[in-house]
């Protein structure tokens, strides 16, 4: 008789996943009080190290208007010692999230600093990063 299949890996956003309930606070606008405590509750639950849940917390501070928040998680973002610099998407979120909340020559500065840093751009880097003044096609 054939043995039950495995069970899956890792299903990150389903009601198994013992997180589900943090993943879908994430999902909506917070108060910066609110954005604090569940970067704290990250914090003390060891997921802070976890980049889906980093990366949910940075996409959170977005659509929270919250960019100066965001920053800060990303610049305590840890960094493993073979790899000094956050991945790719990291640099994403932050630059998606000031873009979008109207900061754009820290979105520009952002892009500068992950190139200097030889961060490898990917195709999810250049939608996010704002045109200069009288590239976008819009009026100048």
């Amino acid at each position: 008789m054939a043995s039950p299949p495995p069970p899956p890996l890792h299903q990150p956003n389903t009601p198994t996943n013992p997180h589900h309930h943090l993943l879908t606070h994430l999902k909506s606008p917070k108060t910066p009080t609110q954005l604090k405590t569940l970067h704290a509750h990250l914090i003390k639950t060891s997921l802070s190290h976890n980049d889906l849940f980093l990366g949910q917390l940075l996409l959170c501070c977005n659509i929270s208007n919250a960019a100066a928040y965001a920053r800060r998680v990303f610049d305590s973002i840890p960094t493993p010692t073979h790899n000094p610099n956050p991945n790719p998407f990291f640099y994403n979120a932050m630059i998606k999230c000031y873009s979008q909340n109207a900061h754009h020559k820290e979105a520009i500065h952002l892009y500068s600093l992950m190139r200097a840093r030889s961060v490898d751009c990917d195709s999810f880097t250049f939608p996010v990063v704002p045109a200069p003044r009288g590239l976008s096609g819009g009026a100048a």
